[in-house]
């Protein structure tokens, strides 16, 4: 493989830093797509990217090494080379996980992963005849009612990853988004892409048990790199500690998940190792959510340029005060799910409750910890109508 040459270049650590973390996770929702739909073309985009992410961290390491002068400096930047580690850990898992597309057929399997998630990831095509031709993203947005992320696009040949709220829709696009199943829902209508590709056909049941193993596996290790960052962000020793309880949970799964695989016998040798293959890359990513856990339970202080970065990449997450007009009021009373926002974990006094129910009953003086995505952020403090920790007001 060819490598590139690495030369220092101008950069600021914190825009390195969000680059990095931005593009770990359009890799893993690219990687699982392209497995999902057997794409080999975005399959070696995201080992393209991979190679972005390995330069990025080179290039973090020289430019934080210069900022060093003292042991008080050292120590403080010890929590931004912990944090670029586990990114770069995220990023060669979503490589991993990608490659299993570049080297051997599709698992029809692995299509059934993430249709009974809270979370979907989906590929929409523009259809002829559909209103959303001629469209921005932000126009979409305002003719569905709904918000969600659209993490690539392919047109014809060429990948555009990211695309901003100005980019147009033209007919044949192919759309790779995630979002609720009633936004992805809607969107698929208005694509004129209601397709049965939506609907996969039901699996034998011998494989379920597969099925919903990986598929946990990954909402686990997904639900503990929202926690890691929310850790970062109010510098919560409690959720860094319930993100290690986790990682135990994670190697539990696995080591049942591989049981499974192992025993089913109706699964090719080929198969058996892709599913493995698939489950160990994942499991990394959980492993990588515990290294950044542990700037917080090491007593490392967190660089502040880590809460700046958490808050500014494309997910963001948002620390919100719930005040006497939202008192009494349910989470799901919010509507957060029409605007793909979620609430990650809600501080009560000095308690934090992750993962709250939908029908919790908000007071006066929590702090909601939202997650959303950027497209959704303005309307998410409309709706609040308070100033969020950054200082933005609505």
């Amino acid at each position: 493989m060819h490598k590139f040459k690495v030369k220092y270049e101008p950069l600021q650590v914190r825009n390195i830093l969000i680059e990095m973390k931005n593009l770990s996770e359009l890799m893993v929702y690219s990687a699982y797509c392209s497995v999902i739909y057997g794409d080999v073309k975005l399959a070696k985009e995201v080992m393209r990217l991979e190679e972005r992410v390995d330069y990025l961290n080179l290039q973090l390491v020289m430019h934080a090494s210069l900022a060093t002068r003292t042991a008080e400096d050292a120590e403080s930047m010890l929590s931004v080379f912990r944090m670029a580690s586990a990114i770069d850990k995220i990023s060669d898992a979503a490589a991993d996980i990608a490659s299993v597309v570049v080297t051997s057929k599709p698992l029809l399997l692995v299509g059934r992963m993430l249709t009974k998630s809270e979370e979907l990831i989906s590929r929409v095509k523009v259809r002829e005849g559909s209103p959303l031709a001629n469209h921005t993203l932000e126009e979409v947005y305002d003719l569905l009612g709904y918000i969600f992320d659209v993490f690539a696009i392919r047109r014809g040949e060429r990948w555009i990853l990211e695309p901003d709220l100005g980019f147009r829709l033209g007919v044949d696009d192919v759309l790779l988004v995630r979002g609720s199943l009633e936004a992805i829902t809607s969107l698929r209508r208005q694509a004129l892409d209601m397709l049965k590709e939506a609907q996969p056909a039901e699996l034998p049941s011998k494989y379920e048990r597969i099925v919903k193993g990986l598929r946990e596996l990954r909402d686990v290790s997904d639900l503990m790199v929202d926690l890691a960052c929310s850790a970062l962000i109010t510098n919560s020793r409690r959720i860094a500690e319930r993100i290690v309880s986790l990682e135990n949970y994670v190697d539990e799964l696995y080591i049942n998940y591989e049981r499974e695989v192992i025993s089913t016998k109706e699964l090719s040798l080929d198969d058996m190792l892709k599913l493995i293959r698939i489950a160990v890359a994942t499991e990394n990513i959980a492993d990588a959510a515990n290294e950044m856990a542990e700037i917080i339970l090491r007593d490392i202080r967190p660089h502040p340029v880590l809460s700046m970065v958490m808050r500014e990449s494309n997910e963001r997450l948002l620390d919100i005060d719930v005040t006497e007009s939202l008192d009494g009021k349910t989470i799901e009373d919010l509507g957060l799910k029409k605007l793909g926002a979620s609430v990650l974990a809600v501080k009560r006094g000095e308690k934090w409750i992750i993962r709250p129910s939908q029908r919790m009953m908000l007071l006066r003086g929590d702090t909601l910890l939202i997650r959303c995505y950027s497209e959704a952020e303005d309307a998410i403090l409309a709706m609040f109508q308070v100033r969020n920790k950054n200082g933005k007001m609505t």
